[in-house]
């Protein structure tokens, strides 16, 4: 983000299974505004977020086990 807390530009990192969501994601993610925690000078900052979708299944219950097995997942890129 720039110092006035915008995203400047974003970076996929990884992507599990595939990269199809990534377009939609960077598009989300471009409009993006941060804001500073109070009492701290403006700066020009780099964050990495995960961003989790869980999609399919048969039911709910299998959709839900799916966003666990997801969520377990290593963020290391």
């Amino acid at each position: 983000m720039d110092a006035q807390g915008n995203t400047e530009s974003v970076v996929l990192l990884r992507s599990i299974p595939t990269a199809s969501l990534s377009r939609p994601a960077k598009k989300i993610l471009k409009k993006w505004s941060w804001s500073l925690a109070s009492g701290t000078a403006p700066q020009t900052e780099e964050k990495i977020v995960r961003l989790g979708f869980c999609l399919g299944g048969q039911s709910v219950d299998e959709a839900q086990a799916r966003c666990k097995v997801q969520a377990s997942l290593s963020c290391e890129a």
